[in-house]
């Protein structure tokens, strides 16, 4: 059986296959969020935190954990990780499948922080917050489900799962925002 994905969580499949679509959905977040709060400087902010955020894959951790084991040894020892493996290391062992889920939720900070904190000018901080760390956390959990649901698929038809898990995940969170915003202003 092929997995077919849903129309409306591909946009985040697209950035992950074409690296075009991260620009697109930027401004397309810009966009979205300058519009609804008025101020086009929150947008902008967002599409440039955005591409800020985005611009270091998560291939390296979404690997460790679609394989399944300490077998897919992390290539980027030298630094080349922007941090991530070095900070993953303080709470976990190097190549375990906990190391993989922990470096996945610090890559979800890295790029969430600087795309949603414009936000905090204009929404309730704590909801901000909470926002970055539910969408940090669905990093490691969409590729977790994905293995879970879906285990006779092969790795790229999960890798292709998991993001389609996350970009439902996105668009839950941001549409969520939007509401708050309007809810509260």
């Amino acid at each position: 059986m092929k997995f077919i994905p849903l129309p409306f969580y591909q946009l985040n499949r697209l950035r992950g296959t074409y690296s075009i679509f991260a620009k697109v959905n930027a401004v397309i977040i810009g966009l979205i969020f300058g519009y609804v709060t008025k101020n086009p400087y929150v947008g902008s902010a967002m599409a440039i935190g955005y591409l800020a955020g985005e611009s270091r894959g998560w291939g390296e951790w979404i690997g460790g954990i679609l394989r399944q084991g300490a077998a897919y040894i992390i290539t980027k020892r030298n630094g080349d990780t922007n941090g991530i493996q070095w900070l993953a290391t303080r709470f976990t062992e190097l190549d375990s499948q906990n190391y993989f889920r922990v470096a996945l939720f610090i890559r979800g900070i890295y790029w969430w922080l600087p795309a949603l904190i414009p936000l905090a000018f204009v929404i309730n901080p704590f909801v901000v917050v909470s926002s970055i760390l539910v969408l940090a956390l669905g990093f490691p959990a969409s590729v977790l489900l994905a293995n879970h649901f879906k285990p006779e698929f092969n790795t790229t038809e999960r890798w292709s799962l998991a993001e389609n898990y996350y970009g439902g995940l996105q668009d839950v969170i941001l549409i969520g925002l939007i509401g708050v915003y309007y809810v509260t202003n």
